[in-house]
């Protein structure tokens, strides 16, 4: 198994969406968030991996943009 870049990926894709209000997201992926920004594997990194896809959720709702888990 390799390494799951899930923050970088979500973020490239809600801001693609972006560019047409009303775009969705289906987020999908086969393992833990171990890559990059938004890691969830490393505990002391929890806060600002929450931090992170907090303000995801929030740029999606402002460029209304849906994100499906």
């Amino acid at each position: 198994g390799g390494q799951t870049a899930l923050g970088p990926a979500l973020c490239v894709s809600v801001f693609l969406a972006a560019a047409s209000h009303g775009s969705s997201v289906l987020l999908a992926t086969d393992g833990l968030a171990n890559k990059g920004v938004g890691t969830l594997e490393d505990q002391v990194d929890e806060t600002s991996a929450q931090l992170f896809y907090t303000e995801m959720g929030e740029q999606a709702r402002l460029h209304g943009v849906t994100v499906s888990i």
